[in-house]
């Protein structure tokens, strides 16, 4: 993103850029009023949002406004970051000289934002497939610690399979506990086996 950045204040007249992310939860170089401005109104209307002259737009976004004037701004461009039907975010392009950007400057903006959308969403999805299969790998460990632990606890109490899970399961209810760290504990010998092999599940 802070390439990205880079590439918007060389390739085109403008002196500062600022992303907002919200469809990705992201909160890289993002506005700091985020109740209103030009970033949050492209990401609202997934359109292009311009204002020539800030000194004459004070009461649009009055906050955005005093920020970017205090820090020399005069004219602001948002571009909606869009794939498909989704706006993940927008762009905001700062200029300290007052005026809009022309039709081949717009079009380059709007190539590296749909560039950079597609790079975001894929990043979306790496991530997300990511936390899919830790979830899905901590699901298949938890699945093989109990099926191990079933077979421990079934042989020291000469019990059958069913009887064995029967009775790790309710010692991890009354005991406010995961089915999982229970079955740990039976395998590595910490459980207390007295409970567990005790009095039969009921």
């Amino acid at each position: 993103m802070r390439r990205l950045t880079n590439h918007y204040v060389q390739l085109l007249p403008v002196d500062a850029a600022e992303f907002l992310l919200p469809g990705l939860h992201l909160e890289l170089f993002p506005p700091e009023e985020l109740e209103e401005g030009p970033c949050l109104e492209s990401f609202h209307t997934g359109q292009l949002v311009a204002a020539s002259d800030l000194l004459t737009t004070t009461g649009r976004w009055p906050r955005f406004t005093a920020r970017a004037s205090a820090e020399g701004f005069r004219a602001v461009h948002a571009v909606p970051l869009r794939v498909g039907d989704e706006t993940i975010g927008s762009v905001a392009l700062l200029s300290a000289q007052p005026g809009l950007l022309v039709v081949k400057d717009l079009r380059l903006c709007q190539a590296l934002s749909d560039a950079a959308t597609i790079c975001l969403v894929q990043q979306r999805e790496i991530r997300r497939h990511a936390v899919l299969n830790g979830q899905l790998q901590s699901a298949l460990d938890s699945r093989v610690i109990i099926e191990q632990a079933k077979g421990v606890l079934a042989a020291r109490g000469r019990l059958d399979i069913s009887e064995a899970f029967n009775r790790m399961r309710t010692h991890a209810r009354s005991s406010n506990q995961r089915l999982n760290v229970v079955a740990h504990a039976v395998v590595d010998g910490t459980a207390p086996f007295d409970d567990l092999l005790g009095t039969p599940s009921g």
